[in-house]
């Protein structure tokens, strides 16, 4: 049996006209919606007869491959006397007039492999096509046609299959050494640590049954290898396609990378990436990614293809040095050339947010890829924390004065919009001042849930130390309706281009304020008992935030459709605990292990000296030879701890 590659037209055709410069302006956060919305609308313009959402797919070998293509199009449109029209929709929130017939070749392009599929089925010599642009806001619809034979149709899709083929050619090279080298691999160390093996066992069936796992693991057992061979090894059973290693600290990043750098000289061949956030990796001091002020972000569409070919070709591990050398071989922007490179790989060493977080989370990844991946989540007990600030949102007064003043006489609408904002947020800052000390408004008895997070407000000291500040239940729906006003103007300037008359600075004020306020927005849409409004006013400037005391719905919500999930850390107990504030239930699996330690290793000795501030003259020398003493008697590492003060 050949080789084969399944392949979306779209897939084919993206990866083949790929080209141009990274574009930092603005998209709105309602595309796919409205797109959605827009083809709906179109649809139901069509005739009695016309297909919708028409399944199309064809193969196609190729130097010994075959390639399966495949694809949906928009619609079929079928007239007495005439031949079938292709119809491929598409939904823009700018104006129909700068959009002219060659504007997007590759719009014309998906919809020529759909023709070709479908003429090729029906043995028709001729099809048309018709691009159907929809303005989401006006409603206007703005059409183009063209003819095509098959002969051109069939010309063309084997040009756009021979410019694919040395990435397809690559991922199927790549498959088979990996799942070769996983076939012979075996545990990288001569023994297990005690319980090592068990939940290696517990993880791998983890991954077969398509559960989450919770695994408390103490410090010295060996959980990133624990974790991280099974996993590879259900890559190459086919059981999964990818795993991501998601940590909160790049200490524990670079654990596993030195687990998969040690399972390689071993044998094993699996392409890794390490990502790092967008600050830490850009080549400019600030990060700017217009392609006027970075070489990199120019043209970067341009070299892409063929830097993560060279990339792939040539390397396994690639961390973020790895990375940052390539991408100056080709002129590439690091951060998006990692970003695709993860889309390729087999293991993906990353921080929490880029799973979790709705502001940074990887939008690429499919519901199809979800259901392939399996994610570790590495001393998951840090989880909790960072993803009530991930499901939190906050606003400055500040950011809307300065957007009203900004605007005050160029936009009208927009202007009115901040300064709605601006008024309400002084009325808030007002009640707040006269607030002298914290409040919380406790809710009512009711469910356990409510009891506990309750019991968390009352100890909201760890949320905000000022004194200026107040802990309400409700959400100010009044506050939520402005901010969806305003959002509506904010998009309306940006999407016309005209904020870049008012130059770099104003485009990144609203940019900013807008994206704050997008957030806040959506936060306020899961508003429920698991969260607080918080109004604080610091050194006078007031700021409001959406407090989101537990986790654990949203945490769920963006781990759903994964295949697997392992939960571990050494300090992950009470095991119950954890498991209900990341999202868990009582049918996920759950395991804990004791110390691999002996108590015979712990020995406990007193030394009577104070290290408080005011006796520290008298006694550092006295410890530092005590220190000294064992450090000589007793060969070995030490970690000696001291109070913060």
């Amino acid at each position: 049996m050949s080789d084969y590659v399944n392949v979306s037209a779209r897939t084919l055709v993206e990866y083949v006209y790929l080209n141009g410069s990274i574009e930092s302006g603005f998209r709105k956060a309602t595309a796919l919606q409205e797109g959605t919305k827009a083809h709906q609308k179109v649809q139901k313009q069509y005739q009695d007869g016309d297909g919708r959402e028409v399944a199309l797919k064809t193969e196609l070998l190729y130097e010994g491959v075959l390639f399966k293509l495949e694809g949906r199009a928009d619609g079929i449109l079928f007239r007495e006397g005439d031949i079938p029209t292709i119809d491929e929709i598409k939904s823009t929130s700018g104006d129909l007039s700068y959009i002219e017939d060659k504007t997007y070749p590759v719009h014309w392009a998906q919809a020529q492999c759909y023709a070709y599929m479908y003429a090729a089925k029906e043995e028709l010599s001729q099809m048309r096509i018709q691009l159907t642009y929809y303005q989401v806001q006006t409603e206007e619809i703005k059409r183009f046609e063209r003819v095509y034979s098959l002969e051109t149709l069939t010309e063309f899709v084997w040009e756009m299959i021979r410019g694919y083929a040395p990435w397809a050619f690559a991922l199927l090279r790549h498959k088979r050494e990996r799942d070769h080298s996983i076939k012979g691999l075996r545990f990288p160390y001569d023994l297990y640590r005690s319980g090592q093996r068990a939940l290696a066992g517990t993880v791998y069936k983890t991954h077969l049954d398509s559960k989450r796992l919770f695994a408390g693991a103490p410090t010295g057992m060996g959980k990133t290898m624990s974790t991280l061979f099974p996993t590879i090894k259900a890559i190459g059973e086919g059981v999964l396609r990818r795993l991501f290693y998601l940590t909160a600290k790049t200490l524990t990043r670079t654990a596993a990378e030195e687990a998969i750098s040690l399972m390689e000289q071993k044998g094993l061949h699996l392409w890794s990436v390490t990502l790092s956030a967008k600050d830490k990796i850009c080549f400019q001091d600030k990060v700017d990614c217009r392609k006027e002020s970075c070489e990199f972000a120019a043209g970067h569409y341009d070299r892409c293809n063929s830097a993560l070919l060279d990339l792939l070709t040539n390397e396994t591990r690639m961390t973020r040095n790895v990375i940052e050398v390539y991408a100056r071989k080709h002129q590439v922007c690091p951060f998006e050339f990692a970003l695709d490179a993860a889309y390729a790989a087999d293991t993906v060493i990353c921080d929490y947010n880029y799973i979790f977080d709705p502001r940074v989370s990887l939008k690429r990844l499919w519901e199809e890829e979800k259901r392939h991946t399996a994610l570790l989540i590495d001393e998951a007990h840090n989880l909790v924390d960072r993803a009530r600030e991930m499901y939190s949102a906050e606003l400055d007064k500040a950011a809307f004065l300065a957007l009203q003043r900004s605007y005050k006489g160029k936009n009208k609408r927009l202007y009115a919009a901040a300064h709605a904002i601006n008024k309400f947020l002084i009325s808030v800052k007002k009640e707040c001042a006269a607030t002298n000390s914290p409040a919380v408004d406790q809710a009512d008895g009711g469910s356990s849930e409510k009891n506990r997070n309750g019991e968390i407000a009352k100890n909201i000291g760890y949320v905000t130390r000022r004194t200026d500040s107040h802990v309400k239940r409700e959400l100010s729906q009044e506050l939520v309706d402005l901010l969806s006003a305003f959002l509506v103007e904010a998009e309306r300037e940006l999407a016309s281009g005209s904020a870049g008359s008012e130059g770099i600075e104003a485009i990144d004020q609203l940019l900013d304020v807008y994206f704050a306020a997008r957030h806040f927005v959506r936060i306020a849409d899961e508003y429920d008992e698991r969260y607080v409004t918080i109004t604080e006013l610091v050194k006078g400037e007031l700021h409001v935030k959406l407090f989101c005391l537990d986790p654990s719905r949203m945490l769920q919500k963006a781990g759903k459709g994964f295949r697997s999930t392992v939960f571990f850390s050494a300090t992950l107990a009470p095991l119950s605990y954890f498991r209900d504030l990341l999202g868990g239930d009582a049918e996920d699996y759950a395991v804990s292990f004791p110390s691999p330690f002996y108590k015979e290793q712990l020995n406990v000795f007193i030394s009577p000296l104070s290290t408080r501030y005011r006796d520290r003259e008298h006694t550092k020398e006295r410890i530092a030879a005590q220190l000294a003493d064992l450090t000589q008697q007793h060969s070995g590492n030490y970690l000696v701890f001291f109070p913060s003060y």
